[in-house]
């Protein structure tokens, strides 16, 4: 077993009440954390100073240094910066959750909270980490080869080539990395989210969002078609939200063109999203009439195979009839006049008979065509 199999992942917990501290810590303890305690927030630099936890669990509302301000010193340090922060408070606003986010939160927990969910969110957070601290590795070549692009494209020719290679896109994720992409090339940092008809993928620069980042995108979609909150701008249509975090409000004119063009391609992204749902549903569709035309194709067969054993049965009974009226006719003593009215009736019924075989070699030909048509289109 390699060391990151064998490595426990360390919690601090950061909280001013000893009696939610110990709850979490004891869940913690059994969902196999390592768990460390502070009850402040200098309190919780000092423990991190002394071992680097992989990720704190931290109240809001403690006495002097608060919870929002003890996140932003780990956020300042280049050695902590990195650790997920998840809050918990017993208020939920939109005002807290933007704080929250602000100072580079991951997730929040609402208080009160189940022990055992709590513990849950913190698993997810500490996979979400890793595979973050992954991605992001894999593409530092990635983003520095995007910086190159931007020198050598103007900022139009950076939405022209987002509708022109969005429509090629599939899914939603592939959109969804194509828009931050295209954003990235105005030096813009940008998360999307997009609403498809089968799922929902919210997207940030390095992976997967987390919970928080999540819903964010809840609060702000109702917010109108574009939103701005200091240095953040959404852009919000039906099925593409896009948060843009860093703008240039210090520069009102590059502001403004930046504003513009991340409006034109959420726009963009917008009726792509609708060109994936419209080739999901057409896919569905297909694949019904597929097999709509196999289940026709069995039932006309099996009417062919009946067809063909009552055309057999038919000409047999015709010709078991004119035999048994033949033999018929020596014992009954017949006149020959009566004999004619019988053969005349006999002659009549079989006419009869044929004309409906006639109408069935028809119904054959018809029979035999669709065939042709569903074994070409199936």
């Amino acid at each position: 077993m390699d060391e990151a199999q064998d490595h426990i992942a360390k919690v601090l917990i950061v909280d001013d009440d000893p009696m939610i501290s110990a709850v979490l810590a004891e869940a913690l303890k059994q969902a196999e954390f390592k768990v460390f305690l502070a009850n402040s927030g200098p309190d919780c630099l000092a423990s991190v100073a002394a071992q680097l936890p992989d990720i704190v669990l931290m109240d809001i509302e403690m006495p002097g240094m608060s919870g929002y301000q003890t996140c932003l010193r780990l956020k300042e340090e280049e050695n902590t910066r990195d650790i997920p922060v998840i809050f918990i408070s017993s208020h939920d606003t939109f005002e807290e959750r933007i704080q929250a986010y602000e100072v580079g939160g991951q997730d929040f927990i609402v208080k009160p909270f189940i022990p055992s969910e709590a513990a849950e969110k913190i698993k997810v957070a500490i996979e979400l980490d890793a595979d973050r601290r992954r991605i992001k590795e894999e593409g530092a070549e990635a983003r520095q080869m995007a910086m190159s692009v931007m020198t050598s494209l103007g900022e139009t020719g950076i939405v022209l080539g987002f509708l022109r290679n969005c429509f090629t896109c599939r899914d939603s994720l592939s959109l969804g990395r194509l828009t931050i992409e295209s954003m990235r090339q105005y030096g813009l940092e940008c998360q999307v989210q997009i609403r498809g008809r089968s799922k929902t993928v919210t997207l940030t620069p390095d992976g997967a969002a987390s919970p928080l980042e999540e819903s964010m995108f809840e609060k702000m979609r109702t917010m109108g078609r574009i939103f701005q909150f200091r240095s953040r701008i959404i852009v919000n249509y039906d099925k593409v939200s896009l948060l843009v975090t860093n703008m240039p409000i210090q520069d009102e004119d590059t502001a403004g063109r930046l504003r513009d063009h991340a409006a034109l391609i959420a726009e963009g992204a917008e009726a792509s999203a609708s060109a994936i749902d419209l080739f999901d549903e057409t896919q569905e569709k297909s694949a019904l009439l597929r097999l709509v035309a196999l289940r026709t194709r069995k039932t006309i067969e099996e009417l062919q195979k009946k067809y063909d054993r009552q055309k057999i049965e038919t000409q047999l009974v015709l010709h078991s009839l004119a035999e048994n009226v033949e033999t018929t006719f020596y014992s009954l003593g017949l006149t020959e006049s009566q004999e004619d009215v019988v053969r005349t009736t006999i002659r009549t019924a079989a006419e009869k008979a044929v004309s409906l075989y006639d109408q069935g070699i028809d119904l054959d030909h018809h029979l035999q065509g669709i065939l042709g048509d569903l074994n070409t289109a199936g």
